[in-house]
């Protein structure tokens, strides 16, 4: 019984093959052929995103917060409940105008979660923590994604069709078009077609489905909002921000925490104001929102100072 419950705490921990099999055995202690025993797999290029027995203890993934959206898991789907746990390969959408937070891997030192605007899917894997070292696994479907961390050392491994990326406080967005990578915080590893870079904070990149991806270009600049000001309370629902030159549109986001890790509305629009015709709101003292510019590429730019507002009840 005992030796069962020592096994029990163990997990399995996803990673990404950066250069060959044999790189990621001696990082993570477990043999080569267990790895591609435990994939099914007869080889593991670079690029291969394979799961690793047991080297990791398990951390259960949330559904923190949301306006609306659904899980599903096999055929099943029914609305999330407010801290609930996701079983491994549960698909997570919002709907057209909500939002939502996961709650992602934790340690004593702090968590990592997913922030997904609307219209956006993402299917979750797995989160565990070794030595107090977080790691957690989602694709992301279709819609626009971003990652926040509490504090502590921690990597999301978020992949979107051939692109996987690896760090924190970095954006992700899939489209028909192809793929966009936003950087804020600190430098962050893309993986593109097996291949590797380096992009630095405040820059983003696009890669297409199809063709050569592009040089990192540095993000547009936050949009100065306008109203509601910090301290006002809003009677009706209606954003405005400064334009922002070169700017092809805007993201805004509404959320009920200081940090913006309890999403309410993130929500793409052409001009710079939001004027929903419906908004609820959940009960609260205060709310924040803040704004984001859009270049060419569509590369969202960096956002703007969170500006803090109530609502009328």
């Amino acid at each position: 019984m005992l030796l069962w419950l020592l096994s029990a705490a163990f997990a399995d921990e996803y990673h990404v093959v950066r250069k060959d099999l044999s790189e990621l055995s001696a990082e993570t202690g477990v043999e080569a052929r267990k790895i591609l025993s435990a994939n099914r797999l007869k080889t593991a290029p670079a690029g291969t995103i394979v799961r690793v027995p047991g080297v990791g203890e398990s951390r259960s993934i949330r559904w923190i917060s949301g306006a609306q959206g659904t899980v599903h898991v096999g055929r099943s789907t029914h609305s999330p409940r407010d801290n609930e746990a996701l079983v491994g390969r549960s698909g997570v959408c919002t709907g057209s105008t909500g939002a939502a937070t996961l709650r992602l891997a934790t340690s004593d030192a702090g968590h990592d979660d997913l922030i997904l605007a609307a219209d956006t899917c993402v299917k979750v894997f797995a989160g565990s923590s070794r030595d107090g070292h977080r790691r957690s696994y989602v694709q992301l479907e279709e819609g626009r994604v971003w990652t926040r961390s509490s504090g502590g050392s921690g990597e999301v491994l978020l992949q979107a069709a051939d692109t996987i990326v690896i760090g924190q406080d970095y954006r992700l967005q899939s489209d028909t078009h192809g793929q966009s990578v936003e950087v804020f915080a600190e430098t962050t590893e893309i993986i593109v077609g097996g291949v590797a870079r380096t992009l630095e904070r405040r820059t983003g990149i696009r890669v297409p489905d199809r063709g050569r991806t592009g040089e990192a270009t540095a993000l547009m600049p936050a949009p100065r909002p306008l109203s509601p000001a910090q301290g006002e309370t809003m009677v009706e629902a209606s954003f405005s921000w400064e334009p922002v030159p070169g700017a092809t549109g805007y993201v805004l986001e509404l959320s009920r925490s200081r940090d913006f890790g309890e999403a309410l509305a993130i929500v793409t629009v052409e001009t710079p104001s939001w004027q929903p015709t419906q908004l609820d709101l959940p009960v609260a003292d205060a709310y924040w929102w803040r704004v984001s510019a859009l270049d060419e590429a569509k590369i969202l730019g960096v956002h703007s100072v969170g500006v803090r507002i109530s609502a009328t009840k």
